[in-house]
């Protein structure tokens, strides 16, 4: 009789162990050979415009590269008759997939300086575009641009 248990035993061990051998062959034999990735067509992801995104776009070379271009782009507007007048302008554009700025807009500040701002950003150079789950999208910017006599 122990025996006969001993042979149950050991039958039973062998039929579970092969189960779950030939389960995770199944698992493990999965084949992505004829899987297909269509770029040529665009996705809504790729159409939406971010206003967040994990990675923010940013100008080449960082803030200091930024500081430097504005600096010799940004021209104080002569019109403005009041002698040591500053202010802040903010403009919003959106960073393209390929770094190009679009629909650059000054949506605050002085109106005296906000064309003077929207002048220097068009001579931007293209930017280190957005990226969203390791992708490169559109994406929303914020940009404050100070005058100072």
């Amino acid at each position: 009789m122990k025996k006969f248990t001993l042979a149950i035993a050991l039958l039973f061990f062998i039929y579970h162990s092969s189960a779950q051998a030939d389960t995770s062959k199944k698992i493990g034999t999965v084949s992505i050979e004829n899987a297909q990735v269509n770029t040529a067509e665009p996705t809504d992801f790729d159409d939406k415009v971010f206003t967040r995104t994990e990675i923010e776009p940013s100008f080449p070379g960082g803030a200091d590269s930024l500081k430097s271009f504005l600096a010799k782009n940004l021209k104080y507007p002569q019109k403005t008759a009041i002698k040591d007048f500053q202010g802040a302008v903010l403009l919003q554009f959106i960073v393209a997939r390929d770094g190009a700025i679009q629909d650059l807009e000054a949506i605050s500040g002085p109106e005296e300086f906000r064309q003077a701002a929207i002048d220097a950003m068009k001579n931007s150079p293209k930017w280190v575009p957005a990226r969203q789950n390791g992708r490169i999208v559109k994406c929303y910017k914020k940009l404050p641009v100070y005058f100072k006599p």
